[in-house]
């Protein structure tokens, strides 16, 4: 799956870069992420809203896990 091949690589790369920059605090970033091809059905707009409603849920999802660290 592209998705989970890219989402992958992009928390690789955000742990290697925490680890070169050496900051007191932890790196997050929140993504959404939406394929377009010849089998999807979605126009370009659509896709990037689905792509933005994904990086919104995500971002409430990593928030809601960090507030339960507390």
């Amino acid at each position: 799956n592209r998705d989970r091949s890219f989402a992958t690589l992009f928390a690789e790369a955000m742990k290697e870069e925490e680890k070169r920059v050496q900051k007191p605090y932890p790196f997050s970033a929140s993504y959404g992420i939406c394929c377009l091809n010849e089998e999807t059905d979605l126009s370009l707009i659509s896709c990037m809203q689905l792509a933005d409603s994904r990086m919104y849920l995500k971002k409430k999802e990593d928030k809601m896990r960090r507030e339960d660290l507390i």
